[in-house]
C-alpha cells in the first residue's frame, strides 16, 4: 500500500542520470528512515529534507523505501526552516544558526544582513540566501512535476513542461493541456488521452478542437507542406479527434481562421496555410518587392 514519509537525506549512494534530456535521475539514498530508491526530479543533498510517496519492500532482504513521487519537505515553522536552510548552506554551522536565531527571532527572514549578529557576513549571508532560494525553487519544481505526473504526464512531459514554463507550469497546462503539444516530440493524441482527459476536457471542447486541427496542419508541414488541401486536413484531424465529426472539424478550422492560426489560401477556400507560412511567404514577396 502506498505511503508517505518524511526523511532527512544522509548521502547519495548512487545516482545514475537519464540518457534522454530533461528527465529525471534515479538515485539510491541513505536517509534516517532507511534506504529510499526512486527518480527526483533535482540533484538531492545530504542533510535534506524530502516527504517521499510510494511503497515499502526489501531487496537482498534489507528493506528499502520504493518511492514514485519525491517532494523537497521545506518547513512552515519559522525556527526550523531556519535550521533546515542552516544545515544546506556552505560554511554555516550549527553555532551562527542559533546565534541568528537568539538575535532576529522569528522575524529572521526580514532582518537577515551582513553584521546583523556576530560572525554573519557577506559570504554567509548570501550563502543562506541561495539556500533557502535554492530550496523553495526546488519545492515549487517538485510540486508541479508532481501535480502533471498526477494528471497522467509521464516523467520525461513533467520535465520538458518545468523546462518550458517553470513556476508557471501548473497554471498553464492546466488552462490548456493542449499546449503541451507544443513541445518537443509531444503527439495530441499523448496528451489528450492522459492530462487532457484526467481535467475533463472531451468531445468537441473547443480547446480540444483547436489543438487537433493545429497538430493536422503541423503534421503536415512537418512533411514539408506549407499548404494542405482541406480534405486532407479534416481528414487528419478526424483521425486525431476521435468522435469528431466534419462539421466539427469544419466549425474548428473556421474558429482557426478567426484567430489566425490558420488561413484559407487563396479565396475561395482550396487550401488551407499555417499562420507562419504565410508570414514566411510574406517575408519572400516583401524582399522580392524591394529587390524590383
Amino acid at each position: 500500500m502506498s505511503e508517505t514519509v518524511s526523511a532527512t537525506i544522509r548521502r547519495v549512494i548512487f545516482a545514475k542520470p537519464s540518457n534522454r534530456p530533461n528527465e529525471p535521475a534515479w538515485y539510491i539514498l541513505a536517509t534516517d528512515q532507511g534506504k529510499a530508491v526512486g527518480c527526483i526530479a533535482w540533484e538531492p543533498q545530504a542533510g535534506e529534507r524530502v516527504r517521499l510517496t510510494g511503497e515499502w519492500g526489501t531487496r537482498g532482504g534489507d528493506p528499502q523505501f520504493q518511492f514514485a513521487a519525491a517532494v523537497p519537505d521545506v518547513p512552515a515553522d519559522s525556527e526550523a526552516l531556519l535550521q533546515y536552510v542552516c544545515s544546506r548552506a556552505h560554511g554555516v554551522g550549527d553555532s551562527l544558526r542559533v546565534a541568528i536565531w537568539d538575535g532576529l527571532g522569528e522575524s529572521w527572514l526580514d532582518k537577515l544582513a551582513p553584521a546583523a549578529v556576530d560572525g554573519l557576513g557577506h559570504h554567509k549571508c548570501a550563502a543562506i540566501r541561495e539556500a533557502l532560494y535554492k530550496a523553495r525553487t526546488e519545492s515549487v519544481r517538485a510540486e508541479a512535476i508532481g501535480r502533471l505526473l498526477v494528471l497522467g504526464a509521464s516523467d520525461l512531459l513533467a520535465c520538458k513542461a518545468w523546462a518550458e514554463w517553470e513556476i508557471e507550469t501548473v497554471v498553464t497546462v492546466e488552462r490548456d493541456p493542449y499546449i503541451l503539444c507544443q513541445l518537443d516530440n509531444v503527439g495530441f493524441v499523448q496528451v489528450d488521452t492522459s492530462v487532457a482527459m484526467a481535467l475533463g476536457i472531451t468531445g468537441t471542447d473547443p480547446r480540444r478542437m483547436r489543438a487537433g486541427v493545429l497538430y493536422a496542419m503541423r503534421q503536415s508541414a512537418s512533411q514539408g507542406n506549407t499548404l494542405v488541401g482541406w480534405d486532407d486536413l479534416a481528414d487528419e484531424a478526424q483521425h486525431c479527434l476521435r468522435g469528431a465529426t466534419r462539421a466539427d472539424v469544419a466549425e474548428a478550422v473556421k474558429a482557426a481562421f478567426s484567430s489566425g492560426d490558420l488561413v484559407p489560401y487563396p479565396p475561395p477556400i482550396a487550401a488551407i496555410a499555417s499562420r507562419a507560412a504565410v508570414r514566411a511567404a510574406e517575408g519572400v514577396l516583401s524582399y522580392f518587392n524591394k529587390v524590383a
